[in-house]
């Protein structure tokens, strides 16, 4: 009976010290820019500790950017990063992975989608599937050591917005206006239809360059989502004087896709990697659902402090519509996969 407890107690020492002694894996979560707001932050957190948790002490996400001592040289961009195995996952815009699929352009496509729910259809969807295999399997993908792959899809802010200095109650308003050149393709043949001016420059110079630029009197109207306006309009007191006009437009929304690096992906046991999977795809509906409830109530905010609205008239919008559907005849490569999604019910 002693010798039966004695061999327990040993057995029971000898696992928890294995376990005590079992290094944790650090996920190396390479962000390009800060969180646009304190929920988004603590969603990350919340995620990092339930993949701890759930893991048993195996994974722990530790977010880096340029300024982390964890970071490496090498390149800047997040897709780069994992590919290059400097991170092991990132969130990345779905217009910085063109080059790796070009038919992920079409979920850009101005008034692509009818609303949230054929949003979600399509993204978890087998539309949304083939362009993730399109995405690894495709030429630059394989060509390189260090492959990504895609895993889901979510939302940065939302629908994209204009905002600027000019109310604008017309489509021909839109003539002759300066903004920066949109980063995406499809919002780029789609400013181009309206009319702008394109300044120097483009949108990935980040919000100082917004303001800056509004306050100097550069550009005369941005594109982007309202969560992120909201933090320019709070972050930049001079935006209350030279950008405080919304037009309601939702012409695309602003998605991104969680990546990861397969290396990492590989190494994960059978275990561990459905925990990580199931993790991460519950933080890409958080980010989701945070953008729509902060859409929501940045809305509200904006309009307390003087922010104004502007709805084009109901002739005007058919006409702004039109004008984004001519845009998939700028992009003929892209019809099949347009015409797939629009057969989404």
């Amino acid at each position: 009976m002693k010798l039966s407890l004695i061999f327990t107690v040993a057995a029971f020492v000898l696992s928890t010290s294995a376990h005590a002694t079992e290094k944790t894996r650090e996920i190396r979560w390479y962000l390009a820019h800060s969180p646009s707001s304190t929920e988004l932050k603590n969603i990350i957190e919340e995620y990092s500790e339930r993949l701890y948790k759930k893991s048993s002490q195996k994974l722990k996400v530790v977010v880096i950017n340029k300024a982390s001592p964890l970071n490496h040289p090498g390149s800047d961009n997040p897709v780069g990063k994992v590919g290059e195995g400097q991170a092991e996952m990132s969130q990345v815009t779905i217009s910085s992975l063109k080059k790796y699929y070009e038919p992920i352009m079409a979920f850009d496509m101005p008034f692509m989608f009818r609303n949230h729910e054929h949003a979600y259809k399509v993204l978890d969807g087998d539309i949304g599937n083939k362009i993730l295999d399109g995405i690894y399997h495709g030429e630059l993908n394989q060509k390189t050591d260090k492959k990504i792959r895609g895993l889901f899809f979510t939302y940065s802010g939302g629908y994209r917005i204009i905002y600027g200095s000019k109310e604008i109650k017309s489509v021909d308003d839109f003539k002759g206006l300066r903004m920066y050149r949109p980063g995406n393709i499809p919002g780029d043949k789609f400013a181009q239809r309206l009319g702008v001016k394109y300044v120097p420059g483009n949108a990935g110079f980040g919000s100082l360059t917004y303001a800056y630029s509004f306050n100097a009197n550069q550009i005369d109207i941005e594109e982007g989502e309202l969560n992120r306006y909201e933090v320019f309009y709070r972050t930049y007191p001079e935006l209350k004087t030279k950008a405080n006009y919304v037009i309601d437009t939702y012409h695309s929304l602003y998605l991104t896709l969680i990546v990861v690096n397969e290396d990492f992906l590989n190494s994960l046991d059978s275990a561990t990697k459905k925990i990580f999977l199931e993790e991460t795809h519950k933080l890409a509906m958080d980010e989701r659902e945070l953008s729509l409830r902060l859409e929501v109530e940045n809305r509200a905010k904006l309009i307390k402090q003087g922010v104004k609205f502007v709805k084009l008239p109901e002739a005007e919008e058919k006409r702004l519509h039109e004008i984004g559907l001519k845009v998939r005849e700028d992009l003929p490569k892209l019809k099949d996969w347009v015409q797939k999604i629009e057969a989404v019910k």
